[in-house]
Formats: C-alpha cells, structure tokens, sequence
C-alpha cells in the first residue's frame, strides 16, 4: 500500500506542476481605471494579469472617440474579474444580460516593445480595441438580444500590439443577452509577446496531451472490454475516459471552439453540458459492476433515468433553460458522489479488494468535483480542480483493472504450467498411440487412394453425363429442355429481386435453302458458326441455347428489353457480314426480343416467337421487339 500512496503523490505532484504558470499574482492591480507598470519588469517578474479597478460603462458602447472628444456618460469603477451581477449601481445590481464597454489605461515600461495580452472567456460577445485601433472580434456585440444570440462565441485569444506611446488605452465593449455569466469572469493576462506565445503553447500542449493520454486509455479498456468481455467495469471506465475527453477539448484551450469555429455557443453548451449527464451514470456502473455488483441496481437505474431525462429536456427546451437544469442535476452528481463515497468507506470496512485504492482516487476525485462543482453554482471562484482530479481518478482505476487483470493472468500462468505437466504424461501415452495411428493411417491412405481414382472417375462420368444431358451436341450450346428450366429460374429472381429479364428468340433464315443447295454438312457448319458468333458477343451472365433445328433462345438477365435489342442487333450484324468461303452462300438471322412481363397472358417464348415471325414476314433479316 505504501508504494501505491507514493505513486498517488507522484501523480498528483506532476498534476501541480501543470498549474505553475509563470503568472505573477502579486502586482497591486488597477487603481480607478489606471495601471501604472513604469517600473514593472516582465523579464524578471513574468505575466501578470490586469485585475483591479477597471472603467464601466454600463448599457453604452463607448469607443476611443468618444473618450477623446468627451462625449461618454458617467461610468463608475468596477473589480475585475467579477460577473455582471455582483455589481451595483445605485445600490441595485446589475442584470446579467446587457451590454457595456469597459476601459483600462496601462502605462507600460518600455515604448515599442510588442506586448501581448490573453484573453480568456469573456461572456459572451467582445470587441477588443487598443489605442483606437480593433484588434479582435469574438462572436457579434449588440444591443438587443435576437441577433447577438445567434454569433455568440466563447474561445481563449491572444493578442500583440505595438507600444506606440507610454499610455496604452484599452477599450473592451461587451455583451450577453442569454448566458448565466456576463463581463470579463477570467482576469486578462498581459506580457510580452514571446511571454504569452509561451504560456498559449504549454497551456495547448498540455491540453492535447492530457486528453490525447486520456482518449487512449479510454479507447484501450473499450478494447479490453469486447476482447474479453468478461465484466463491464472496463467498458464504463473507458466510457469515463472518453467523456472526461470531450470534456478537456471542451475546457482549457477550448479545443473544441477552434476545431469547429462554425459551430454556435448554445450547441457547445449544450455538447458540453451532456456530457456531464453522460459520465455521473457512467461513474455509478462503472463502481456497481467494479464491485461484484453489491450496489444498489434500484439506485443505479434511477440516476440512468434522470440522467437520460435530462438529457431529453436539455435538447427539446431552449437555451434559457440550460442552467436551471443544471443546477437541478448539480443535486443528482452531489448524491451520486456522496453514495459512491458511503460505499467504498463500506466496503474497506469488510476489506474488500481494491477498496482502499478506490477511496484513496475517488476521495481526490470527489473533491476537486464538488469544488469545481461549487464554482459553477457561483459559490467558489476558478481554477476549475477536476481534471487534475480525474486524471488522479482514472490512475487509480487502471491501478485497479490492472491488477485484476495480472491477477487473472497469473492464474492462467499457473492453470497452463499444470497443463503443460499433464501434457507431457499425455504425450507418453500419444506416443504409444501414435504408432498405431500411422499404421492405422497407412493402410487408410491406401484406401483412400483407391477411393479417389473412383472419384475422379465418377466425375469425369458425371461431366459427360451433364454434357450429354444438357448440352446439344452438335453446336455446344445449351439444348431446349435446360433452357426452359433456366428461363423459369431466372423468371422467379426477377419477379423476387424486381429487376428487368429480356429473351430473345433466333432463327436462320431460309436454312431449308441451304442445306438443299449446300447440303447438310455445310448446314452443320452454318449452325455451329452461329452459335460461336452468339457466344462471343452475348454476357457471362446471358445463356444462349439451341431450341430447335435452326431456332435458338437468348435468356438475358438484369437486361431491359431495349438493352436486349441491341445486342441482337450486333448478333445479327455480325452474322450477316461473315464470309462463309464459300460462293453463293450468304446467311442471315430474324429474331424477335422481349421483356418479361408479371401475368402476362402469353407465355415469354410464346411472344418471343410471335415477334420472330413479324420479322420474317416483314422481310427476314431483322429483329423485332
């Protein structure tokens, strides 16, 4: 245990380190709208941030002009960081949805240095000016709230700027018209420019390594679970893993807001918001199933319940209601974590295993949740503890799986050292059997060689057999009878599978002529040149076959019946162009195609023929369909 305690503070050191930002929080801050940095030193002192007594300028824009020409309304002196509400004017506090414009006045140390400031979250829209001059734009300021609510955005900004003089003006209007936060609620940082471009990439490697570290060992125990699938606690957990994930692409850098930039605050908000309904129910199975399931299942399917109800009210109600229903959830996650936290101090008592390693990740866990918890309710003020929690959380919890798992392995390690001594007795006595099997074997093989020459013989006979059966055995073709049984195949898949079946039926035009004047030889050799041209130009997928004497039937799949005239078209060109070498002899071809058509009265063949007849009688040497 002492080894594991070490590997928590460990953990939780590396955790601290990542908050150790060279801020400086000791600088006294603004003074009635008016910071005086003449002799502060940024090299030696870092960042620091400009909190203190900004200018406010409540329902107004309020531009450098302005200020310039003397045409601004009384503004007062105001804290920053603070959200909107905590301040009053007249003694009556202010709304937090509006607009003002803020204004600061630096005197810097050093005339032309390049200088940057980081902008935080600023709710929820901004225009950020510096001596007169707009630096950025964050979402759309306005007056009304229709058309601010519709580009409203939330992302961390860095900013340079040129000292052209030793006041620097600041001038930041802001609005908000439907957030639960309103005004500057994270101090802006100001540095130099490679001060803050420093603190911009740590705080983004962080970022992407914490949740690149967290996404793969989410992704790992997902993989765990449906290799092995022997419990669900792996799932869960990787569950877990995944949405604290999208929870840190989320958070810090806001990842998420760069990546899809197009994308509009309420739906962050509501991704953002859950996923937090995902992970509180993901918690709770996760603990039931990682201990045997001694949990109430009562409990388990009723935060399963409010979580998906939630969920369903956060994307059918509007944007308003996001925060009322989060702070009714807030009650659902303090219940879970405080019945998760009774459990686990339950079940050290009986001294169950992992127990005490489950307390120590989920108490640290637990915490910084309820603290961050706490901040979102408005009752603490930021950092926002619960990664740095939850990755103390999720090592504890692969402590955990790990070690279930090495334990399971090493009695596998153990069942197959006992497998492979009875092996060895086993291969002993196969040995002895061994020997009679291979003599066994040899006489079998044999017979099997024997067995096989008959087999080749009987398919050699079968192929014959097929051939005689279903082959015409002068022209090669198919014969009539396995013609009618494919037309009737193929008629059922195209009723079946509702896809098109074209026929076509042939027929030499006075062959009668021929075999008279040429003879039957020559016939033959007329009816077998047909029938290699119909081969060459039909499909692999079409079957031609010799229905009669000098009639052939072309059966053509997945084919219309104009895609089947075509290709009897190019039978009949082809037929009519060859040379017989032989004087006098000239062949033509007459054909009829059609389509396959459900209840119909005539029979397909019937209509093919009909059609091969209209060709002869209107002068042979053509297709009809």
């Amino acid at each position: 245990m002492i080894k594991i305690f070490g590997l928590i503070l460990m953990c939780l050191y590396l955790s601290g380190c990542t908050l150790d930002d060279p801020i400086n929080l000791a600088h006294e801050g603004a003074k009635a709208g008016y910071l005086d940095l003449t002799d502060y030193q940024f090299a030696e002192n870092g960042i620091l941030k400009l909190n203190g007594e900004w200018e406010l300028y409540w329902k107004h824009f309020v531009d450098a002009r302005d200020f310039a020409d003397r045409r601004v309304v009384e503004g007062q002196y105001v804290q920053v960081p603070q959200n909107w509400e905590e301040y009053q004017i007249n003694n009556k506090p202010l709304s937090l949805y509006g607009y003002a414009t803020y204004r600061l006045r630096v005197k810097v140390p050093d005339v032309d240095q390049v200088y940057g400031l980081r902008l935080h979250r600023i709710f929820t829209s901004y225009k950020l000016w510096i001596d007169g001059e707009l630096y950025t734009t964050i979402g759309e300021i306005s007056t009304t709230e229709e058309k601010a609510k519709a580009k409203a955005k939330l992302m961390p900004m860095s900013v340079f700027f040129k000292a052209q003089q030793p006041e620097v003006e600041l001038i930041l209007q802001v609005s908000n018209h439907h957030y639960y936060q309103g005004g500057i609620v994270d101090g802006i940082e100001m540095g130099t420019q490679d001060q803050i471009v420093k603190l911009s990439h740590k705080r983004w490697v962080f970022d992407l390594l914490l949740a690149g570290i967290i996404l793969g060992i989410g992704i790992y125990h997902m993989i765990l679970y449906f290799v092995v699938r022997k419990e669900a606690s792996p799932f869960w957990f990787g569950m877990i893993c995944l949405t604290v994930f999208i929870q840190l692409i989320f958070e810090g850098q806001m990842i998420f807001s760069f990546t899809f930039s197009s994308m509009s605050l309420q739906m962050e908000e509501t991704l953002q918001t859950i996923e937090h309904f995902i992970i509180i129910p993901s918690l709770l199975r996760m603990m039931y199933f990682l201990f045997n399931k001694k949990m109430s299942l009562i409990i388990v399917k009723l935060v399963d319940t409010i979580s998906i109800v939630a969920v369903i009210a956060l994307v059918l109600l509007p944007f308003g209601y996001l925060y009322p229903i989060w702070t009714v959830y807030s009650f659902v996650i303090l219940f879970v974590l405080v019945y998760i936290f009774i459990f686990i101090i339950k079940s050290m008592l009986r001294k169950e295993e992992n127990a005490i390693l489950a307390f120590a990740g989920y108490t640290i866990f637990a915490s910084t949740g309820i603290y961050d918890l706490l901040i979102s309710l408005k009752v603490f003020s930021p950092p926002f503890l619960m990664p740095f929690g939850l990755q103390i959380f999720i090592f504890c919890q692969c402590l955990i799986i790990a070690r279930k798992y090495s334990r399971a392995f090493k009695k596998v390690q153990l069942l197959s050292e006992n497998l492979n001594r009875s092996n060895q007795h086993l291969k002993k006595a196969y040995a002895e059997v061994d020997q009679q099997v291979q003599e066994r074997t040899e006489e079998l093989r044999n017979a099997k060689g024997k067995i096989e020459k008959m087999n080749q013989q009987l398919l050699q006979d079968k192929i014959l057999l097929e051939k005689q059966v279903n082959i015409d055995g002068l022209t090669g073709l198919y014969n009539k009878s396995f013609a009618q049984n494919k037309l009737m195949d193929e008629i059922n898949q195209s009723v079946k599978n509702n896809r098109p079946l074209a026929v076509c039926m042939l027929d030499l035009d006075l062959f009668k002529q021929v075999n008279d004047t040429f003879g039957h030889l020559v016939g033959d050799d007329v009816l077998k040149g047909v029938s290699r041209i119909m081969m060459e130009c039909i499909r692999e997928t079409d079957m031609a076959a010799r229905y009669g004497g000098e009639e052939f039937v072309i059966v053509m799949p997945n084919t219309d019946v104009n895609e089947g005239y075509q290709l009897m078209e190019k039978i009949r060109k082809t037929v009519e162009k060859l040379d017989w070498d032989i004087t006098g002899l000239k062949v033509t071809i007459s054909g009829g195609v059609v389509q396959y058509v459900i209840n119909h009265e005539q029979d397909i063949l019937q209509q093919a023929d009909c059609l091969l007849y209209k060709a002869k009688n209107r002068g042979r040497n053509r297709v009809e369909r």
